[in-house]
């Protein structure tokens, strides 16, 4: 299944979950929030409740695409970048990081190695927000999953 393939399938689900996920954390302090493998921009709703402004980074260039009309409607600054050149740049700094079911080792062969990295893009008193849908399978990057429903870290 591709990516916007399940993001259509998944849409409404997912952006209930992550409408949920994001409702509480706090306000993020300035100068605004970074979203990370942003998809279809589920999140930014949400996201925008808790201050702005959004920026969001995405690898798919589909995605990307068909998620401008959505971050034009909600003022979301939508870049087609990874994580690691997107933080390279080393010229932005976040109050928030939403890192939205992306820290898997299919993605990231060291997920430790990127947490860090987005830790030091943020802002003194700043927080990284991590979310996944579901536990990971056991032994997967090493992770033994608490139960087989769904959770949040």
């Amino acid at each position: 299944m591709s990516p916007r393939d399940w993001h259509e399938a998944w849409g409404a689900v997912a952006e209930d979950a992550l409408a949920r996920a994001v409702s509480t954390l706090p306000p993020a302090p300035a100068p605004g929030i970074l979203d990370v493998g942003a998809g279809l921009g589920m999140a930014w709703p949400a996201l925008a409740a808790r201050g702005g402004p959004i920026t969001a980074i995405e690898t798919d260039a589909d995605l990307v695409a068909a998620s401008r009309p959505r971050a034009a409607s909600l003022g979301v600054e939508v870049h087609h970048a990874d994580v690691r050149s997107w933080l390279d740049r080393g010229d932005a700094r976040y109050g928030l990081i939403w890192a939205g079911d992306v820290l898997w080792c299919n993605y990231f062969p060291d997920p430790q190695a990127i947490v860090h990295r987005l830790m030091q893009s943020l802002v003194p008193g700043g927080r990284l927000a991590v979310f996944t849908g579901n536990c990971m399978p056991a032994g997967s990057c090493g992770a033994t999953p608490t139960s087989s429903a769904p959770c949040f870290e």
